[in-house]
């Protein structure tokens, strides 16, 4: 099999590990999330491992066009007003300074650093919408635009949960870092792959074409060797109040599926694998003590530019 560079650091010393048929993302999608991918009915999306900086990526990157995310927006778990994340982040803002918010959504980070100093980037006319009621500086337009006309304004650059979308996240960073002023922080959340993200069975939302990579504490630390940035820290959020029975299920979902000696693929809903899961939420709300792992969704990395 022809080996595939890697979306962040560009090496061909990937490895193969599985196949996603788009067929089985399309129906899998409209049924538990309803949404259409966008896919059409034939062909393959491969998923690799970069042996050089740990990144985990599908081939090929076919991120979701803005209608998955109109349709996305209709749950109301979507976008959330109150995350773990943010208040993690928050303890590593400068005490002055214009602040970058990439992809910010409902801009619901605003109110950590407070509205004078916020601007935020986003696609979502609803969401620009919601924020000048607030008298939030939201505005449409894409990271390379912006700092190409914004060079070193910011004191910080901050993104949740939006480094995992991007086609090419080096040109992403590299952008980040254009805006950011010499000495300024950078603040990246990615859902982390070592925590309950990594072991879950059936997750689409971190897959394609919502998600089209998965990041590990490695890789953060390569991001840092890559562009010569001073980590500051890199924490992990606790599973979060709303994740618990989830993460209680994936307890229980892993070890029946290797009492059955079910192979652990990103995406089985053969019926024995539907019961399986079943099974594993309920017991997930009986018990919450037992877990995989003590690691919540979140991985954020603060930096600082030279």
């Amino acid at each position: 099999m022809k080996l595939h560079a890697c979306i962040l650091c560009n090496n061909t010393e990937t490895v193969f590990i599985e196949n996603i048929k788009k067929t089985d993302l399309n129906k899998a999608y409209l049924r538990y999330l309803q949404c259409k991918t966008g896919y059409p009915e034939t062909g393959l999306i491969s998923y690799w491992k970069c042996n050089n900086c740990s990144l985990h990526f599908f081939d090929p990157t076919a991120a979701g066009e803005e209608e998955l995310y109109l349709q996305l927006n209709k749950h109301p778990w979507y976008y959330m007003a109150e995350k773990p994340e943010y208040a993690l982040a928050a303890a590593h803002l400068p005490k002055q300074g214009a602040i970058l918010e990439v992809g910010s959504g409902n801009a619901a980070f605003a109110k950590f650093c407070g509205t004078e100093r916020y601007t935020g980037i986003e696609f979502n006319d609803a969401a620009i919408a919601l924020a000048k009621t607030q008298n939030i500086s939201l505005i449409k337009e894409s990271i390379e635009i912006h700092a190409e006309k914004n060079k070193g304004k910011y004191q910080c650059v901050i993104n949740f949960q939006v480094l995992e979308h991007v086609k090419n996240p080096a040109i992403f960073i590299q952008k980040c870092l254009e805006a950011l002023a010499p000495g300024g922080t950078l603040i990246i959340s990615v859902p982390n792959h070592s925590g309950i993200c990594g072991n879950s069975q059936n997750n689409l939302l971190d897959m394609p074409p919502h998600h089209i990579s998965h990041w590990s504490e490695k890789t953060m630390h390569y991001i840092g060797k890559k562009f010569k940035l001073k980590i500051i820290s890199i924490e992990t959020e606790n599973i979060a109040p709303y994740h618990q029975e989830w993460a209680a299920s994936l307890y229980h979902d892993r070890r029946m599926r290797n009492f059955f000696r079910l192979k652990n693929t990103l995406l089985d809903f053969s019926l024995q694998s539907r019961i399986i899961s079943k099974i594993a939420r309920h017991m997930g709300k009986i018990s919450k003590r037992k877990l995989l792992t003590n690691k919540g969704h979140a991985m954020i990395t603060c930096y600082q530019k030279e």
